[in-house]
């Protein structure tokens, strides 16, 4: 969370709602509220989130995304039991974990 003010917060969401009205608002007349609400609603869920490229995604609408996402989780290997997430070693040292921060020590 960042200070009040601060439009860091609710930088997605004002992404998202320019998206919305760029993509379906403005090309658009409607007659009362039920109309836009059924409207907004159907371009949600055949549009946005089934056809629409997304760049935090690699430019992949949402269903090819978490397709490949469900193909690839499999070739995914578990860590050995043994291991404690706590300790790594890397090239450069072991990284201790205390609390929320994590320190690199050579």
């Amino acid at each position: 969370m960042s200070k009040a003010g601060c439009p860091c917060d609710i930088a997605k969401a004002e992404s998202f709602f320019k998206t919305l009205k760029k993509e379906e608002v403005y090309l658009n007349q409607y007659q009362n509220f039920a109309e836009a609400r059924a409207n907004l609603g159907a371009f949600l869920e055949d549009v946005y989130n089934v056809k629409r490229l997304h760049s935090s995604l690699g430019y992949l609408p949402p269903t090819e995304f978490e397709q490949h996402f469900a193909e690839n989780l499999t070739k995914i290997q578990p860590l050995p039991a043994k291991v404690d997430p706590r300790h790594w070693y890397g090239k450069w040292g072991s990284i201790h974990f205390r609390g929320r921060d994590s320190r690199v020590v050579s």
